[in-house]
């Protein structure tokens, strides 16, 4: 019979999306200025979404493993991801009381404890044990938030992690999803300032002059030449296998 009150939600907010994509190109290509020039021309085929949605499938498969080891037994779904932002829905399902009893400060009182439970009533026994499991997901929501940045820090991925209960988890991802948002707004908005130079003199787009009108026209960027040139095979193999680019350049 499922237990109640022992489902949480993991959100998981990634900040350093450009560094991410820029550090598996130098993983390929080796660290040299042709490797770094081919991380930025990734990061325009990568969006956050595809970094943001790799991320949190490795977490959901890896999440259970890791508490499994410990005693405890989860299922671990991404259940949600926009933009950088990510959601991992856990329900515990299962708990070794006696090795947890083991690990704690007082492991043979806790011991002591556990085998009592053996000579319960069956009923009491069932209502002992969801019990126990609701007062370990509210251990595991206290202490996940911290063990999961610190962990995605480890692997290079800067993100804000919060732990939250179901009855928490509404309120906090309506606040999330607007201020993601407001900012896709704020970025999406056009400059007022003039086109800006590149290093050739041209600006992004030229006048066409054409008698009677006056038309803009947009400056094509030739394809990369010379050193870089050579890294856009692997380039185009990172985006296609490495975090499931859409071969779209992501809107900036």
């Amino acid at each position: 019979m499922p237990t109640s009150g022992t489902d949480f939600c993991v959100n998981v907010r990634i900040m350093n999306k450009e560094s991410i994509v820029e550090e598996r190109v130098r993983e390929r290509l080796g660290d040299h200025p042709v490797s770094r020039a081919a991380g930025k021309i990734a990061n325009d085929f990568v969006s956050v979404e595809d970094v943001a949605k790799k991320i949190g499938e490795r977490m959901a498969a890896g999440m259970p493993k890791e508490l499994r080891g410990q005693g405890i037994g989860v299922s671990c779904r991404l259940r949600f991801q926009r933009g950088p932002l990510l959601v991992l829905s856990v329900k515990v399902v299962s708990a070794d009381l006696g090795r947890l009893a083991a690990a704690g400060p007082r492991p043979d009182l806790a011991s002591q404890l556990v085998r009592c439970f053996e000579f319960l009533p069956m009923s009491l026994h069932r209502r002992l044990y969801a019990t126990a499991l609701r007062r370990l997901t509210e251990a595991l929501i206290a202490e996940v938030a911290d063990k999961a940045t610190g962990d995605l820090n480890a692997s290079g991925i800067c993100a804000e992690v919060t732990a939250l209960s179901l009855a928490e988890e509404t309120e906090f991802l309506l606040g999330a999803i607007e201020d993601i948002d407001s900012e896709a707004k704020a970025k999406s908005r056009p400059s007022l300032r003039r086109p800006a130079s590149d290093a050739a003199g041209q600006r992004s787009c030229k006048a066409v002059d054409v008698p009677g009108k006056c038309a803009m026209q947009p400056c094509r960027k030739p394809l990369p030449r010379g050193p870089v040139a050579s890294t856009w095979p692997a380039v185009v193999h990172f985006v296609d296998g490495g975090f499931g680019g859409t071969g779209r350049r992501e809107a900036r």
